[in-house]
């Protein structure tokens, strides 16, 4: 079995302008953010050296851009699109990740709604 490391970013939030209904879109929600990237075991697990690992700043930056970007209805798609643009990097073979998006109006009147998912690059079996 190859060796598998995490490298994460819990409780990111941001302002988000997704959501189906108007109000949504125009007055904005805040969105917390979890990302587990799984990487093999790079180079700067032993060198100490940060351009030998995948720096953390680089996967916030990605769910910051995504997150604040184009305003789409779904939080099960704003997901998959932080998920594929974080797969895009070489280093990320895995990953899981949860959105929550501030509830309001919502039956029960729970603090967060959304989603969590698991998704592989390319070439990796489930």
């Amino acid at each position: 079995m190859q060796n598998c490391n995490t490298i994460f970013i819990e409780g990111l939030t941001v302002v988000g302008k997704h959501g189906v209904n108007a109000h949504e879109r125009d007055e904005g929600r805040l969105f917390q953010i979890d990302l587990e990237a799984h990487v093999a075991a790079l180079p700067g697990f032993t060198t100490d050296r940060l351009h030998d690992t995948l720096d953390y700043q680089r996967l916030a930056q990605i769910i910051v851009d995504v997150a604040s970007g184009t305003p789409l209805n779904l939080v099960e798609h704003l997901a998959e699109r932080i998920a594929q643009r974080c797969l895009a990097l070489p280093e990320v073979h895995s990953l899981r990740l949860r959105v929550r998006k501030k509830a309001t109006g919502v039956v029960g009147n729970p603090d967060w709604v959304g989603v969590e998912i698991f998704r592989q690059g390319a070439g990796l079996s489930a």
